[in-house]
């Protein structure tokens, strides 16, 4: 007899065993520096978004050493709160320095703890959700499930990264879980919200994640709905308090949005929309934006070691695209359906090919081969997890109708929020809610198989 159970684990342990592999492997590989187009010193791992996360951890950690003090951890809220002070923890744990990454040799073995932890993390959240969900499917469809989300090497790459998205999905297991299996007691949902915040912190499009829960609760509890949604948004809120309250004691001014979210749309889009809008090149647009910016920065003398300075330049930023926008709605949303459909395309090289390429390397035509490949992939993945979903909807069982809602408010809510960005690694979250129709999917393919022969 089929003992699901064993198997499952054995599945697991498995595949934390190949991440283990696969992060010391790459980190010894990579671990080198080089000159990039910009003939400036890069390490080949601790380079782009990573870089900051390791700069803000390095100046944590430093604080902490000089006066010892929990105040340390508190830092202007740049980009991703929660990360930095992972790795700064990390290091202080080990009692090593994390500053030389900007020397010129290698970091060493230290470096590695970071994907070690992410597995081990990650790996230990997976088998609480096995455990949460097993009884509400099949031996052969929870076998499927885990097995995606132990091997699929979209995901997996992610566990001996360098950035956020590890720690970002393991956290979104168990959500995930706790939304497949309600909880029994109303308080519990208090702790959902906290986690919600959590996953905010790691990763900040995550901020109006509450939204698509509370549609979801409000749809599946009805007439109590209120008074969970409050109990939840109360959790959700104490972390935003925390951390308003935190950055009000450096500032005196309450604020828990990072800068990263005004400067994003700022930087990558607001350029285009104007182009579109005065009928002038993209290049003319971005040279016109440059000058703005300088004269405000400028004429408010703007100094970037201010967080006050940061937060009114951040601001300007927001205002600039917001203005931007205005007019070009039906321009936004035609850029923004083509960059979703971009974005949607999976990449299993995503990690790697960043490393190998020391220049942009979505511009080579390794990347580009490789993207043709991904299409026809992709097109499959989607077409299984399609035929997975209408599998779902036939049961009508409560459960699978959860599953269906809340991937489909989660989705939308990730498209909403990301889908212009137009880019692979920020959809990643959505394995994991499509882990389950693909499982279906593989099923009911399987099984028509069976009935054929």
């Amino acid at each position: 007899m089929l003992d699901s159970k064993k198997i499952c684990l054995f599945i697991i342990f498995f595949g934390f065993c190949l991440a283990l592999f696969n992060s010391i492997n790459n980190t010894k590989k990579n671990d080198y520096f080089f000159t990039n187009y910009n003939n400036e010193k890069t390490h080949n791992i601790i380079k782009g978004d990573v870089n900051h996360y390791w700069s803000e951890a390095n100046i944590i950690k430093e604080n902490f050493d000089k006066d010892k003090s929990i105040s340390s951890l508190s830092r202007p809220l740049i980009r991703n709160y929660l990360y930095p002070k992972i790795i700064a923890l990390y290091y202080l744990m080990i009692d090593q320095n994390i500053k030389d990454f900007n020397n010129d040799h290698k970091i060493g073995n230290y470096k590695v703890g970071i994907p070690i932890i992410q597995s081990i993390f990650f790996f230990l959240c997976l088998t609480y959700f096995f455990f949460k969900i097993k009884k509400r499917f099949s031996k052969f469809q929870i076998i499927l499930i885990i097995s995606f989300l132990s091997l699929n090497p979209i995901l997996s790459q992610y566990h001996s990264s360098y950035w956020t998205e590890s720690i970002f999905l393991s956290m979104l297991l168990i959500l995930f879980a706790n939304l497949i299996d309600l909880p029994k007691k109303k308080f519990n949902f208090f702790f959902l919200g906290i986690l919600v915040g959590l996953i905010y912190l790691q990763r900040t499009p995550a901020l109006y994640l509450f939204f698509p829960i509370i549609i979801y609760f409000f749809i599946i509890f009805k007439f109590e709905a209120l008074k969970i949604n409050f109990i939840f948004i109360l959790g959700f809120s104490l972390i935003l308090i925390l951390i308003g309250l935190e950055s009000y004691k450096r500032t005196n001014i309450f604020y828990f949005t990072t800068f990263s979210q005004s400067h994003a749309p700022y930087h990558y889009v607001s350029y285009k929309l104007n182009a579109n809008k005065l009928g002038i090149s993209k290049k003319e647009s971005m040279q016109n934006r440059n000058k703005l910016i300088q004269k405000f920065i400028d004429g408010n003398n703007i100094n970037f070691e201010d967080e006050k300075d940061l937060i009114k330049l951040g601001q300007f930023k927001k205002k600039y695209f917001l203005e931007s926008l205005k007019g070009n709605f039906i321009f936004f949303s035609k850029y923004h359906l083509y960059k979703t459909l971009q974005a949607l395309v999976l990449n299993k090289d995503a990690v790697y090919l960043y490393w190998e390429n020391h220049n942009q390397f979505w511009e080579t035509q390794e990347f580009k081969n490789k993207f043709k490949i991904d299409i026809v992939i992709s097109s499959f993945f989607y077409l299984v997890c399609f035929l997975g979903l209408f599998q779902l909807y036939k049961y009508r069982d409560k459960d699978f109708n959860r599953i269906i809602l809340f991937t489909t408010l989660f989705v939308t809510y990730n498209i909403a929020t990301l889908g212009w960005m137009g880019i692979p690694r920020y959809m990643i979250g959505n394995q994991i809610f499509f882990s389950i129709f693909f499982s279906f999917g593989v099923e009911r393919i399987y099984n028509y198989f069976i009935k054929f022969r």
